[in-house]
Order: C-alpha cells, then structure tokens, then sequence
C-alpha cells in the first residue's frame, strides 16, 4: 500500500512521534504549546502535513468532476446543481460554485512563517518545509487571483482584536502576481530536487519551476493581458524553457513505457511525467471519482458525471493526426470510433466500447437507449443515473477496482504534468513569434499518443503554419491531451473565449438499437441537444468573478468587482 508522510492526519503524526517517548513522559496532545512545536522537527512535519491536507479538499487540486460541466466539455449529466449555475449564467454573489476564499488556510501558513524563524531544529529540515509553504501559498494566492484578480496579501497572522489587521482592502492584480513570483523564487531556492520514499510527492524544486511558467502564462494571457503585452509573453517564455531544462536535466519528461502510454500514466503513480501531485490511498484518504463516473451498473447510487460531450467527442481527431472535418481524415461519421486518435480509447466510452470494468476483460459497456444489457436500463441514454451524453468517461478510472471499491480508490490526482509544461512554453513561445516550439510540443505528445507521423513527421500537422494558425493548433491540442483535468474552463476564460459559447448548446449522441434484442441489427445514431432547458450563457463578467456578500459583509473595506453589483474594483490593474 502506498503511504506518504503528508496524506495522513495531524493527529496521526503526532502520535507517531509520541510513541517515541517513554510511556510516563508522553505529553497531553490536546495541550501541546507552539513553544514545543516549533522545537520539534517532527511536530513540525506535522503541521506542515495539515496544510497538505487541506489542499485535498479545496476545489482544483484534486479530482473535481464539476470542472468538466462548467464549459464544454462535459455535459451536466445527473448533476442539476452546480454545472448549470455556472454554464447557464447563474452565477451570484451570492452564489458562486467557483468561490474560493482560503484565508483560514492560509493563515496556518503565515502562522508558519511567523514562528519558524526562532525554531532550533535542523535548518536543512526547515529550509525544505519552508520552500513547501511558500510554493503552497503561492498556489492559494494564484487560484484566488485568476478567479477574482487583486486580493488582499495577508503575510502575518491577524490580530482578532485589532480591526486594522482584521478589515484588508484588496491589492492591486499586478501586487498579487508579484507577490506569487516572489513566494515561488523563495520556494525554488529552497526546495530539493527529490525526496526519500517517506515523503515522494512532495514539491521539488521542479515543480516550483512549472507552476511559475504556468503563473506567467496566465499573467501573459488575454484575460489579464487585453493590451497584448509582448513583454509579459517573452516571461511566460522564459520560464516555461527554464522550468523545462531544469526538469528535463531532472529526469522528468512523457511517460512513454507502457503499451498505452496516455491512459496509463494515472495509474503508474509518481513516473517521470509527475510534477506535482495530490496523493490518494485506501483507506487512510481515498477519493471517490471513480464512483461517480463509472456507469451505475459498476457503481452505487451515484454515477454518470463527467460524461463527454458530442463536441468533446468530435474534437479527437483521427490517427493520422487529421481533424475530422478534414476531408482527407478518413473520418465516417456512422463508424465515429473507428481510427481515431489513440487518445480518445482512454477517454470516450462509447455505445459498445470495450471497457473491462471490475477486472472482466471481456466486458463491454452500451449505452443505447433503452438497454438493459450491464445490469439493466440504469445505464442507457435518459436512463435514471445514466448518460445523458450517450457516452462515459473512462480517463483516469480505475478499471481493476471491483464495484465494492468504487468509492475507495487510491489514484492520485496530477496537478502539473511535464505534457502542460510542454503546451504552456509552445503557447508562449507563438505569442512571441516562435511557432517551432509549438510543433515540437504537439509532434511530442502526439508520437507518445501513438498517433502516425505521416508526411514530413508532423503528425497531422500542417507545414509552415502562421501564428493564428498554430495558436488553433495549441488551444486544439490542449482541449485533447488535458481534457478532464480541470483546464478547459480556467483556458477559456484566460484566452476570453468564453463568450464563444454564448447561445450555442452541447449535443449528445443518442444510440437506437435496429432490432429489438438484435445487438448485431446495428444502431441508428442522432444528435440530439445535450442542454434542453437553455443554451449556455457565459457573460464577459465571468472573466473576473464576484466575492461573495458573506465576505464583504464581514469586511467593510472590502470592495465588489466590477461588473458585478456597483462593483468598483478594477481588476486590470
């Protein structure tokens, strides 16, 4: 079973270091003093490992299937709440499934930070934490800034009697970036470039280094770029060729040793592609993904999220590396699973795919409306709890794990992987005039797909592209290689593409058995609309979200975004 320091409970390393003593001299643990704390390494470990957990429950950093619904990606399947406040335009500031507000966290940090100065323990020890929590908060400040721009910059644990410590006003987007580059520059000075087994997925020095080109990118990026700042493209560049240099020399890159590589690379769990990770085991702290998006017939009383769109469908483009709507793809739209991208076998579940649920090899998933194969109708297109897609989602399912298991699966979750590293410099590297790295970024991921490299070698890649040109061919790739990893909707918006999809709908593919009972009679296939109650609204006002009432009631100098009720705070600066 696998195990690592940070994935267990506070409690439970603190009893670990407490059986070290002897029996009569163990202390009180509900009374353990921050003087004793801040003296004792492992104590320290420990409070550095509550951080860690807190992330596993905060949105983004682990297996989050409302992501998926939120653009189009996926549809709403059996959810009826929170994908369709967001893609239907419900969002409020008084209701906000994208909310994100981690001052309590963030405030265990500073409180870190405040004491770990005077602390007498080894200082390799804690220059190593130190580098952790400041890539942590670095991070918590980033996923507030990309959703709200400026916010307040907290450094130092307030004072609950003093009100000017308590009522912050909000700093300016450009502090807030500074301020998570600056906490990243003192974290990659700190941080090892490896761990011992005890403590594998840890941040490395590597990590630090990819998750600050991914800042840059955003900073470059439309969303807080309007103007088009060459300047701010050349640091995303920059840094995105730094972080991959250093993580190449590191031994990080594609996974490519299995038979199916793109599929696999979940399941060989901290291989070289892994830069940063959420860990997750059973039984100490297992996630529940897989429950929900396998078919009810292998689950229990929840099932069918993240389910892929027919768009999601069509944007797999064929295995020669043509799109389908190329005429040369070879694409038949009555055998729409036939040739196509590698990629999309470890991904779509189809009407009659292959998919060994439970260890059984020779098990195949319908989906046809009506069926009563895999258990009964609960599987079916409009089935209770079945696809409302006529299509599964198989990336990153667990398909060893019996339906007993379903809610207790050990798969990590993969924050930053050396694939987005690769896209986040291409992308950068176009914006300021270099489309070579684009093409030796897809070329890469597509020959690691398995994906023929055809005329030239470029995998389907048409030869002397423009900019505009490899910029479609970027956002395309990205939508493919990253699809259900909680990017999609976070790339629209900082592309400000969202409105692209204003008035427009997601479709689903209903399947129809010819013969009743007949499963060789073949299917009559339709696209039907997946969003039957409205078509998506994505107002411009998405593209910096509001603060929720509770917080500016709580705080009076706190200021609305604009845009949003009287808002005035101008997140572009």
């Amino acid at each position: 079973m696998k195990r690592n320091r940070y994935s267990f409970f506070f409690l439970i390393a603190v009893l670990g270091f407490a059986g070290c003593a002897k029996v009569l001299d163990k202390q009180n643990l509900q009374q353990i003093s921050g003087s004793i704390v801040w003296t004792d390494p492992n104590l320290i470990q420990a409070y550095v490992n509550e951080i860690y957990l807190e992330f596993q429950t905060q949105v983004d950093w682990y297996w989050n299937d409302d992501n998926d619904s939120y653009a189009d990606e996926a549809g709403w399947g059996n959810d009826i709440t929170h994908g369709q406040d967001v893609s239907y335009g419900r969002i409020t500031p008084d209701n906000d499934p994208l909310d994100y507000w981690p001052y309590a966290t963030i405030r265990k940090m500073n409180d870190f930070f405040g004491n770990i100065g005077t602390s007498t323990v080894d200082p390799t020890v804690v220059a190593s934490l130190k580098g952790q929590v400041y890539f942590l908060r670095a991070f918590e400040y980033f996923e507030m800034v990309k959703r709200y721009g400026g916010v307040p910059i907290i450094t130092k644990v307030q004072n609950l009697n003093d009100t000017a410590s308590l009522f912050v006003t909000r700093n300016k987007t450009s502090e807030c970036f500074t301020f998570i580059l600056n906490d990243l520059d003192s974290a990659a000075a700190l941080l090892p470039d490896t761990y011992d087994a005890n403590d594998a997925g840890r941040v490395t020095h590597s990590a630090a280094l990819a998750f600050r080109g991914r800042v840059l990118l955003y900073k470059a990026s439309p969303q807080f770029n309007p103007s088009g700042d060459a300047s701010l493209w050349t640091d995303a560049y920059n840094a995105g060729v730094a972080a991959q240099t250093y993580a190449t020399a590191q031994g990080y890159g594609l996974y490519t040793t299995s038979t199916n590589p793109y599929g696999n690379l979940w399941f060989d769990e901290l291989n070289k592609e892994d830069l940063f990770v959420t860990r997750h085991h059973n039984p100490e702290n297992p996630q529940t993904r897989d429950a929900g998006v396998r078919p009810l017939s292998e689950s229990y009383n929840w099932a069918g999220t993240a389910q892929p769109t027919q768009e999601m469908v069509q944007a797999f483009g064929m295995a020669n590396g043509l799109a389908i709507t190329d005429p040369a793809s070879g694409y038949d739209p009555n055998n729409y699973w036939v040739g196509r991208d590698p990629r999309f076998y470890s991904v779509v579940v189809y009407n009659g795919a292959p998919y060994g649920l439970g260890g059984d090899a020779t098990r195949v998933q319908w989906t046809y409306k009506g069926t009563t194969d895999n258990g009964g109708p609960g599987d079916g297109y409009l089935a209770d709890y079945g696809t409302s897609t006529g299509y599964y989602c198989r990336k990153g399912v667990d398909t060893t794990i019996t339906q007993a298991l379903a809610w207790n699966v050990g798969t990590d979750w993969i924050e930053i992987r050396y694939a987005e590293v690769l896209l986040n410099t291409a992308e950068a590297a176009n914006e300021t005039g270099l489309t070579q790295p684009g093409y030796d970024a897809i070329t890469a991921l597509r020959a690691r797909a398995g994906i023929t490299p055809g005329t030239g070698n470029l995998y389907g890649l048409a030869a002397g592209m423009t900019q505009a040109q490899m910029r479609q061919a970027i956002i395309a790739e990205r939508r493919v290689e990253l699809c259900f990893e909680n990017k999609r909707f976070w790339d629209l918006r900082r592309w400000r593409l969202l409105s692209t999809l204003n008035g427009t709908v997601r479709h689903a593919l209903e399947s129809d058995i010819k013969v009743p009972g007949d499963l060789t009679s073949g299917f009559t296939l339709t696209i039907q609309p997946e969003d039957v109650l409205q078509s998506l609204t994505l107002p411009d006002s998405y593209y910096f979200l509001p603060i929720l009432r509770t917080e500016l009631r709580n705080n009076p100098n706190l200021v609305q975004t604009k845009g949003w009720e009287d808002g005035t705070f101008d997140p572009l600066q």
